[in-house]
């Protein structure tokens, strides 16, 4: 994390304080730093390069999952005719049994 960020942030509050506090300003600039670095800290990021890594993985991998479904769609269709086709060779072979 950028340290101007929190000094920045620091600054801003340390500007916000009463007059009678601001001479306090060493502690509370310790205090503010610890507070946003604990609380920054809690938060799960990652550098924008890894996050773009990601997002080409994930694209990649949706590409193949729509490739994967077209397919399986086709054969599935491909083996609805040769279901209806063996029936039909079925009910053909009963007619001439008969």
């Amino acid at each position: 994390m950028p340290k101007n960020f929190i000094q920045d942030i620091a600054g801003k509050i340390q500007e916000a304080l009463p007059e009678g506090m601001k001479n306090v300003h060493g502690e509370a600039e310790r205090f503010v730093k610890e507070g946003v670095e604990s609380a920054m800290g809690n938060f799960k990021m990652v550098r924008y390069e890894e996050f773009e890594i990601q997002q080409k993985i994930l694209l990649k991998t949706r590409e193949k999952l729509e490739l994967l479904t077209k397919r399986v769609d086709e054969l599935e269709e491909k083996l609805k005719q040769y279901e209806g086709e063996a029936v039909r060779e079925s009910v053909a072979v009963e007619s001439s049994e008969t």
